[in-house]
């Protein structure tokens, strides 16, 4: 059998579980963490922008918790929690952020929640809900607004929302439950003072 039988190429990074990309990367193969990067970045963003951080602030708050992941790599328990274990990273930061911008009086951007898509009338309708969205969010309390994007945003599980906020399980579906309430209030407020 020839040797060039034998050679597979490397697989796309993209393709390959954070947990094993983790241990690659502990075990000296830095380029492995590229595969982490572009597997999270956007989902980390798109978190952080939900939590109210304007979009300047957002992709730096991302780039310090993607670095600060990769130096302190060794202390990340389970390695195939590793979305987890940086989106609770990127969450303290985001949260020390809006308690800095609070202090200081000084408004965040707008909310991204939706991407909208190529059809006019689908982009109308993404639109008009954007922003029926964003003016609910802004009306929940952090705490709230926080579970509700890592379950419905992020897609979390509990247990891994658990792990993020140190809060229990319970106290999270509660305040998953009370913002869901909020949003759907607020959302039926705005629809019924639309004149027609």
């Amino acid at each position: 059998m020839s040797p060039l039988h034998c050679w597979a190429p490397e697989p796309d990074l993209g393709s390959i579980p954070d947990g094993e990309l983790v241990r690659r990367v502990l075990a000296g193969d830095t380029e492995a963490y590229e595969g982490l990067v572009l597997r999270h970045q956007e989902g980390l963003f798109l978190y952080a922008r939900g939590l109210g951080v304007a979009p300047d602030a957002a992709e730096d708050l991302v780039q310090d918790a993607l670095v600060r992941a990769f130096r302190y790599l060794r202390t990340c328990m389970d390695p195939e929690h590793f979305q987890v274990w940086v989106f609770r990273i990127l969450r303290n930061a985001a949260l020390d952020w809006l308690k800095d911008v609070r202090r200081r009086s000084v408004g965040t951007d707008e909310i991204v929640l939706l991407h909208p898509g190529p059809d006019p009338e689908e982009m109308a309708a993404r639109a008009e809900l954007r922003a029926k969205l964003r003016r609910g969010l802004r009306q929940l309390p952090t705490d709230l607004r926080d579970a509700f994007l890592m379950k419905h945003l992020e897609g979390f599980s509990y247990p891994e929302m658990q792990q993020i906020t140190g809060a229990s399980q319970s106290a999270l579906k509660m305040r998953v439950l009370r913002a869901r309430e909020i949003l759907r209030e607020a959302m039926e407020d705005q629809i019924e003072t639309v004149p027609m």
